[in-house]
């Protein structure tokens, strides 16, 4: 039996997935999707502004920096977003595949929606190479930490 109606709301019932009931509301799609959206479009933005040259000399890409701080906060601050929204998508990610994991019913496309920050990640280093992995590494450091512990993860599930 599948329902289909308006904001993503969407119910699977299969007799093989018995721990997968898909969205029952839509807001939380919405507001990953524009996690998702917000996070790479910063991302983006960082690399766009933040351009690394590729025989890499450190004294002219700090004098540049502190010459142009408006470049520098602006950029600093599109990575703060960044990795922000993509950490707590990570965060979502892995709590989600723990309560998977348990056995209980989770979203299936709220899981993809989370586990989609791949995408933007691959994406994002065909653009900018370095500036995506210090983002990469700081999104899964910040979103393993933002997890409470994982008993409290799997207890809770």
């Amino acid at each position: 039996m599948t329902k289909i109606s308006l904001f993503f709301t969407y119910t699977l019932y299969e007799k093989n997935l018995p721990n997968i009931v898909v969205v029952r509301g839509g807001l939380d799609m919405v507001k990953k999707l524009v996690q998702l959206l917000g996070g790479f479009w910063c991302g983006y933005l960082v690399i766009k502004l933040l351009a690394i040259p590729v025989p890499f000399q450190f004294e002219p890409f700090i004098m540049g920096l502190l010459l142009n701080p408006f470049k520098f906060l602006s950029c600093m601050f599109l990575f703060m977003i960044s990795f922000i929204l993509h950490s707590v998508l990570i965060k979502n990610g892995i709590e989600q595949s723990f309560t998977f994991i348990k056995g209980k019913k989770i979203s299936i496309w709220n899981l993809l929606l989370c586990y989609s920050v791949c995408i933007n990640f691959i994406i994002l280093f065909f653009l900018g190479f370095w500036q995506t992995v210090s983002l990469l590494i700081f999104s899964i450091i910040y979103g393993i930490i933002s997890i409470d512990s994982f008993e409290t993860v799997i207890s809770e599930s």
